[in-house]
């Protein structure tokens, strides 16, 4: 007997990847000896490995015996992040397929089964989060019999893993200053979590700008598809209002180091070229009063509050509709405004 199979069934799944076959022993049913111990042998599963490759997009099943490649459908397993218990999970809805050998299906993922991969940080980074589980309706051998299921409690470990190593690139960006975000649209999942605005500069002109601005910070950041939208700080959206850049498409243009951002396996993004805003939102809120100081009654010097930034071009008609109480009205008061400031002081 050149090659042979032993077959073994269990009341209930168990782990191949730990299964020992030193631990079984062949005796005769009429006489316990001789007997043969089991030294070498392999565990046949219907399928018997998988391999990952995400910047390609592949994904290959082998498994134990020749297939009907009509019977195959991608839409029966599962990606999920752990054997058992995982709590990360991608179904594949939709992908071709074509067989490579008698018994090896290579699966061609679309662009959505890479991005639903990507977007989980706790899932497919590597061999220790890739496994695989699959219902009995993956395929069929020839005599028709259906694949043998892989339980979600029971999932089997990715055999080869290659990782993502492609730098991200940006495709466009969107500056939204009425909702105070900005948005960057990739060719890939970014990572949110990897977002450093300390990298991020804007500027008023493509070439030989004459104002430019670095962001200090982020409120939020996440992931919707492939674009990564950012909340900016209030101190950034003040010291960018009260300078004369991005207030329309012609006069926003961006430029990043890689440092800026990261894709799903930690790739720097491709450092860019002088990107003009594609969309731009001004800001259509009204300003909203919000407090008064009255920083020193002997100078008469008020300071009034804004909700953001304000222009001080001429605030004399406002001071005096509203300074009656001081009993003391004048119109020649004028207001300065400090740059980047939601404050407005006025003096005599």
């Amino acid at each position: 007997m050149d090659v042979g199979a032993l077959t073994l069934v269990y009341s209930e799944a168990i782990n191949a990847d730990t299964f020992d076959v030193s631990g079984i022993t062949l005796y005769n049913a009429d006489n316990p000896t001789p007997f043969f111990r089991l030294s070498t042998a392999s565990f046949v599963a219907s399928m018997r490995s998988f391999n990952l490759y995400l910047t390609q997009g592949l994904l290959t099943l082998t498994l134990a015996e020749t297939l009907v490649e009509s019977s195959f459908n991608t839409k029966q397993f599962m990606f999920q992040n752990a054997r058992t218990d995982a709590i990360e999970y991608v179904a594949i809805t939709s992908a071709s397929y074509q067989r490579v050998n008698l018994s090896s299906i290579v699966v061609i993922l679309t662009s959505r089964n890479i991005d639903e991969i990507n977007v989980i940080p706790e899932l497919g980074t590597g061999m220790e989060d890739t496994y695989i589980s699959l219902t009995r309706s993956t395929a069929e051998d020839v005599l028709g019999n259906q694949a043998v299921p892989i339980s979600m409690d029971n999932a089997q470990r990715v055999l080869g893993y290659i990782r993502d190593t492609t730098s991200p690139v940006v495709s466009f960006f969107l500056l939204d200053l009425n909702n105070n975000t900005i948005m960057f649209v990739f060719n890939e999942v970014p990572d949110p979590r990897s977002v450093n605005m300390s990298f991020l500069t804007v500027q008023n002109a493509a070439s030989d700008p004459t104002l430019n601005f670095t962001f200090s910070g982020r409120e939020t950041a996440w992931v919707v598809g492939r674009t990564v939208i950012i909340t900016l700080t209030s101190q950034d959206i003040d010291t960018l209002n009260a300078l004369d850049i991005c207030t329309s498409v012609s006069n926003c243009f961006a430029l990043f180091e890689a440092e800026f951002i990261a894709d799903a396996a930690g790739n720097r993004v491709m450092p860019s070229p002088i990107l003009q805003a594609s969309v731009f939102t001004e800001d259509m809120r009204t300003p909203a009063f919000e407090q008064f100081i009255l920083a020193d009654i002997n100078q008469v010097i008020l300071i009034l509050e804004f909700s953001e930034t304000i222009s001080a071009a001429n605030p004399a008609e406002c001071f005096y509709r509203n300074c009656s109480w001081l009993q003391r009205c004048d119109p020649e008061w004028r207001g300065d405004i400090i740059s980047g400031s939601r404050n407005l002081s006025s003096h005599e």
